[in-house]
């Protein structure tokens, strides 16, 4: 194993090696994981890829009285050298400094003779998202903790970039579009009171192929023929569930090929629910070429916290001032049938307060950190994986507080 510099906290360890299969390449990752300190690591969590080439595993050890969380990554290659590698540092702070060890490695492994562009600095105008692009790229949202960029090659780069949805059962989004009816109002799918239509979907893979159908359809583009290639679940935020893919898809004539993460959230009592995106994409036949820049600009992605915790609350109070108007409006529609306009103010109420619950969660992932909670009622917003230590070692008294149960004013 090499020891590689690391970009700030933490340490790096990458080599190559032999194995008969994944699972040997893994047991052969963790043996050097006991080798560096001299002790047995405790497996927290691993996942692997559907073909059986990439490895993940969580770990945790404990040396000279000091707590370590890691990962072992590893990709097998059958019949040729397969890698090995393994990020670490302090538990209190690997959740912090994981992200930058990762990009090391990404780096580190980089084919032999690729030449990434010149690249410059690029922040949003509200200050709150920063990147660098390459000469030729251009943004096309930025700002709000989002950021998607594309190339003159249709090559292109998301981050946090969501989506509102609403079942189309519910029946809030049956009494919206009543609403739009008796005001006269044409229907358009794209801006509905509550989110584009889409009947809920917990698994996230399914989700993303049927809003891009979804989609296509309502831009009247032919349909996208999603082939999802790759699937490995991600750990995150209690009631979100996340999933890596790649897979190719055809995107106004061009096929494409995409990695990337794509995570939903339940659908609350009113058939609100979120999906979200963080991927690169080139055409098949310059995906590889292409890579190197692409993980340069998705690498380089990054979010002023501070920034965006006021803009979390500046969408919060925009989105109840619109939902006020959308009720004065129902009001004057409404006026000579009361209970109906309370129905429909009390499920607006309902819908805007789900909505926001479901903006304070992707604000948690994006931060990596959750709420936690002690059997004396305490709450307190921590680090993740410090709040999963503490509830791995004492399930009796704290728990992890799932998106569903957050409490206005107190989360969010």
């Amino acid at each position: 194993m090499q020891d590689l510099p690391s970009p700030a906290a933490g340490h790096v360890l990458l080599g190559t090696a032999t194995a008969a299969s994944a699972s040997a390449l893994l047991r052969a990752g963790l043996d050097d994981v006991r080798a560096t300190f001299g002790s047995a690591p405790a497996i927290l969590g691993a996942s692997r890829s559907t073909d059986d080439t990439l490895t993940v595993a969580l770990f945790r050890v404990r040396h000279e009285g000091i707590a370590y969380g890691g990962l072992v990554l590893t990709t097998f290659v059958r019949g040729g050298p397969s890698k090995v590698a393994i990020v670490y540092d302090r538990a209190d702070r690997f959740g912090t400094s994981a992200p930058a060890l990762i990009r090391s490695v990404v780096a580190a492994q980089t084919p032999a003779g690729a030449v990434l562009p010149a690249m410059h600095d690029v922040v949003a105008s509200d200050n709150s998202v920063r990147a660098r692009l390459p000469d030729g790229w251009t943004t096309h949202a930025f700002g709000g903790g989002v950021f998607a960029a594309s190339g003159p090659d249709a090559a292109e780069v998301d981050q946090e970039i969501s989506a509102r949805l609403i079942d189309p059962r519910s029946p809030v989004f049956q009494q919206a579009l009543q609403l739009q009816q008796q005001m006269h109002q044409p229907y358009n799918p794209l801006a509905t009171p509550y989110g584009i239509p889409l009947t809920y979907q917990p698994d996230p893979v399914r989700a993303f192929v049927a809003l891009n159908g979804v989609l296509a359809q309502i831009q009247h583009q032919p349909d996208p023929a999603i082939t999802i290639e790759h699937t490995i679940p991600q750990s995150g935020q209690p009631g979100i569930r996340a999933t890596e893919i790649s897979g190719t898809d055809t995107v106004r004539g061009t096929r494409m090929r995409f990695d990337g993460i794509v995570g939903v959230t339940p659908a609350n009592q009113n058939g609100a629910w979120m999906l979200s995106v963080k991927m690169i994409a080139a055409p098949v036949d310059r995906f590889q070429r292409d890579l190197p820049t692409l993980a340069a600009i998705y690498n380089s992605y990054a979010v002023n916290q501070q920034q965006m915790g006021a803009e979390v609350a500046q969408t919060i109070a925009t989105d109840r001032a619109g939902t006020a108007r959308g009720l004065a409006m129902a009001q004057a529609t409404q006026s000579r049938d009361t209970d109906v306009f309370n129905a429909s103010m009390g499920h607006a109420r309902s819908v805007q307060d789900g909505i926001d619950r479901s903006t304070a969660g992707f604000t948690r992932y994006l931060n990596d950190t959750t709420v936690m909670q002690s059997s004396n009622g305490g709450r307190a917003t921590v680090n993740d994986s410090f709040a999963q230590s503490v509830v791995a070692n004492d399930p009796q008294n704290f728990r992890v507080v799932p998106v569903s149960e957050y409490q206005r004013g107190v989360d969010y």
